[in-house]
């Protein structure tokens, strides 16, 4: 199983218990139980004529993204959502100053090397 994030805006037409429910589904589809409410926000331009919405979001593991995903889509009350797959921190890459620095420097080493090789075929 693989680890993901769904985040998504809940139309703000919404009254608390049609939000509840609508938590309710996402929770079903997700296949979590969770007692976080979605939070109000205001958004930065329109998004279906709307300048506010619940922000909903939440973090599960699942073999079938696109399943969820399809399930997501059907929902009404969702004006916008993504679904990102979320990297263990084990598995990020990190690349330390040090590191370039090294890579620029053995860069620079082999165009001299590229260069001197290529004066010498242009000598003959």
């Amino acid at each position: 199983m693989k680890n993901y994030e769904l985040t998504c805006l809940i139309t703000p037409d919404l009254d608390d218990a049609s939000l509840e429910v609508e938590e309710n589904k996402l929770n079903e589809i997700l296949g979590i139980s969770s007692s976080e409410k979605a939070r109000k926000i205001v958004l930065a331009y329109p998004v279906e004529k709307k300048t506010g919405a619940f922000l909903y979001s939440k973090e599960f593991a699942s073999d079938n993204p696109k399943e969820i995903e399809k399930k997501i889509r059907q929902e009404k009350n969702i004006i916008r959502f993504i679904l990102i797959n979320k990297i263990k921190e084990e598995e990020s890459i990190t690349i330390k100053p040090e590191e370039k620095l090294e890579e620029k420097k053995e860069k620079k080493s082999d165009m001299k090397k590229i260069e001197q090789e290529l004066e010498k075929v242009l000598e003959e």
